[in-house]
């Protein structure tokens, strides 16, 4: 994956369970801002993920990124 960061104008597929961690990322960050009245921090991400921040910061640009619909992953 590396390879494909070096080109950000390109889609590109992401992984099934990439997906799920990005989807449960976004439900805890609603969850947190309506308990505090803020956009959570990735510190308070990954504290309440239980994950590192290195991965917390992966997800979070993954997010950002255009992704391909048209093809599953598995292909």
């Amino acid at each position: 994956m590396a390879k494909r960061e070096e080109r950000p104008n390109h889609n590109y597929r992401v992984p099934e369970h990439t997906i799920e961690a990005i989807n449960k990322l976004v439900r805890t960050s609603r969850q947190i801002f309506l308990e505090i009245g803020r956009e959570p921090t990735p510190e308070e991400l990954a504290e309440r993920l239980t994950i590192p921040l290195e991965n917390v910061h992966r997800l979070l640009k993954i997010a950002r990124r255009p992704i391909s619909l048209h093809c599953a992953a598995s292909e």
